[in-house]
Order: structure tokens, then sequence, then C-alpha cells
């Protein structure tokens, strides 16, 4: 019962889910989340006392650090996702250029459908205007919204990706302006798992199995080589879609 969960009760499950669960950031969301609830509890007289207190979870944590990723490695990738190598049929190939080099958000690249790929012939943009995510389930889900309100933007594409971009609508994607830019085998939208695993085996074959990188490290190397570009800071999170400037 609410009114029965004591300090001593948090303090347990604190320290239980820090053993369980080696990420710092998600726990003390948890804890936070916790500790509003029970404040709302408290508002609407339902307990006189808020029991959660400990100390240690609301201690800053520390951000773990990205480091910038290596040009050349990214471009490995890329290189051994194309539909030349035996081992794939390429149509994965796209996004990890939309990730590692366009600073694309995951969920956001695996809810691009064929109308959000805007082709004026001289450029080439993404419209950014859903994302997917995992439900309960482990299933893909979509969701007709970014990630945030400043996640709905354009996201203009390289000119030396200009022809991957078109070859991926020609051989992988439905002529529908709502065909799904990646798809599994039954026509579903692609696990983000699937996507992972394709970028890391496509790292091994080009010999960087040692180099930490994931899709989300692409932002950092947009923002970097945008900024070393001249570009401001502001317009660099246009693209991004985030509007906090730390």
């Amino acid at each position: 019962p609410l009114g029965g969960v004591t300090r001593k009760d948090v303090a347990h499950w604190w320290d239980s889910i820090n053993e369980q669960f080696d990420s710092p950031s998600y726990n003390q969301n948890a804890y936070n989340r916790l500790k509003t609830a029970f404040s709302a509890a408290i508002d609407r007289e339902l307990m006189e006392v808020n029991p959660c207190t400990v100390k240690a979870a609301s201690a800053r944590v520390k951000p773990a650090r990205k480091e910038l990723p290596p040009v050349e490695v990214m471009h490995g990738i890329v290189k051994h996702l194309d539909h030349s190598n035996k081992r794939t049929t390429g149509d994965k190939k796209l996004i990890a250029i939309l990730t590692l080099f366009h600073g694309v958000r995951i969920g956001e690249v695996l809810a691009f459908q064929r109308k959000t790929v805007i082709d004026r012939g001289e450029s080439i943009s993404f419209l950014v205007r859903r994302t997917a995510y995992r439900d309960e389930d482990n299933k893909m889900k979509l969701l007709d919204t970014p990630k945030t309100d400043a996640g709905y933007r354009e996201v203009p594409i390289f000119p030396q990706f200009f022809d991957d971009v078109r070859f991926h609508l020609k051989h992988f994607v439905g002529s529908a302006p709502s065909a799904q830019l990646f798809t599994n085998g039954k026509g579903e939208i692609l696990p983000d798992e699937t996507a992972r695993a394709s970028m890391n085996r496509a790292k091994r074959r080009a010999g960087y199995d040692g180099v930490k990188i994931t899709p989300h490290y692409g932002r950092v190397w947009l923002i970097t080589s945008l900024s070393e570009a001249g570009m401001q800071i502001p317009q660099i999170g246009a693209i991004l879609g985030q509007v906090d400037l730390k």
C-alpha cells in the first residue's frame, strides 16, 4: 500500500536496481519519477511524507563521454554495407549513411517513408516527421511525432551520398508514397537491433572491431564537422533536432 512505503523500502529498491543494472542515468531517472509520484500523492493527501530521501540518488550522474568517431571507420562501415559486397544486399547501407554522416537518430531513420525523401535534383533532403520505437512486447511501433518538438525538421544530404539514396529508393522501396524505406523480410518495420547488428558486422569486416561506435556517435561527428566548417550552433541544432545548446 502507498502509505506503507518507508524510507528503508526506497533505499533497498535503490540499492537493488543499481546492483542489477549498470545504467546510472536510467536508474536516477527511475528514482526521480518515483519521487515525483510520491510528491503527487502528498499533494492529494494520500500520504504525509515523501520516502524518497536517498542522497546518492540525487548526486549528479556524469554522462559517458562519446569519442569523436574516426571518419575512416565511418566510411569503412558504409563501404562494407554496399551491394557490391557478397555478404550483403546493400539494403542497410543508407541507414549507416543517415545515422553516421547526417546525425539522424536510428528511430527517425527507421520511420522514413518514400514521401519523406525530397529529391530536387540538385539537392536531396529527408523530412523527419515520425519515429520508430520498441514497445513493451519488444515489437517495433511507429509514433506519428519525432522524439521532441524540435525533431520536426528537414535534414540535407551531402552530395557524395545522392547516388546511394537514389539506388536505395529504386531497389529496396515500394512505389507508394507511404512505403517504408527500411523493412524486414515480412514487410514490417526493420528492428533497430537488426540495423545495429548489420553495422557492427560491417565494422568488423572493415577491420575496426576494436573501435567503439554506435549510430548515435554520428551526431557527435556532425556537430563537430559543421562547427569546424563555420556553421553556428543554433543552425546545427536545427539540423539535429535539438534546442539545448549544451
